[in-house]
């Protein structure tokens, strides 16, 4: 498991930096470092893990080298989360330190070994009925909207805005719609007519997410 103590000193933080970043006090901070990190909260995962730049898996002590094992393929892992909100400024084709994710086969099913998955993190809650903030989610690349179904959960990306909401297609029309899925009444749909469609791009479509409890 990473040193978290050497890695936050490498990155010139403190342990009150870091409680602030993650809403926690000094003292928890403290416990992390001394590996008390068996009932941290999803959440606090992903602040911990982006302040050290360092994937969740990693912080969590799971396998992220680059070499495949048996029973394992190793996936491009960008460290960025993906908005589940409003659509942010985030680049999942930006690899962070070339990581890569070791993920057993049998999480993947049908898409292991699949060299068009790509994995990150989902930020935020308007997807929260389906994929909880800070999951780990596998994107697989789309190259038309046509590759998709109503109803598939899909990365978009306005100008230089990537989100993740629910897919419709309303070809009638040409109309495309994206609908969170979320406990939050506050999260609403997002439409795309006609010229506005030229400024959209599907990424990918989520075929795989995984929540860390």
């Amino acid at each position: 498991m990473i040193d978290l103590r050497q890695k936050r000193e490498e990155l010139k933080l403190s342990q009150e930096d870091i409680a602030n970043i993650t809403g926690v006090t000094r003292g928890t901070v403290s416990k992390w470092e001394a590996g008390d990190i068996a009932n941290m909260k999803r959440d606090k995962i992903a602040l911990y893990a982006r302040a050290l730049r360092i994937s969740p898996l990693e912080l969590l002590g799971l396998p992220t080298d680059n070499h495949q094992d048996d029973g394992y393929y190793g996936y491009p892992y960008f460290n960025g989360n993906i908005a589940a909100g409003i659509p942010s400024n985030v680049d999942p084709f930006t690899v962070a330190d070339g990581e890569t994710l070791q993920i057993a086969n049998a999480i993947m099913g049908k898409y292991a070994g699949d060299t068009n998955i790509i994995i990150t993190n989902i930020d935020g809650e308007s997807m929260n009925r389906i994929i909880p903030n800070g999951s780990l989610i596998a994107i697989k690349k789309v190259d038309s909207v046509y590759d998709l179904n109503d109803g598939d959960i899909v990365v978009f990306q306005d100008g230089g805005e990537m989100a993740v909401k629910r897919f419709y297609f309303d070809r009638r029309h040409n109309i495309i719609n994206f609908t969170p899925d979320s406990t939050d009444p506050s999260f609403h749909p997002i439409n795309y007519v006609d010229d506005d469609l030229d400024d959209v791009t599907i990424i990918g479509r989520v075929v795989i997410y995984q929540v860390v409890m």
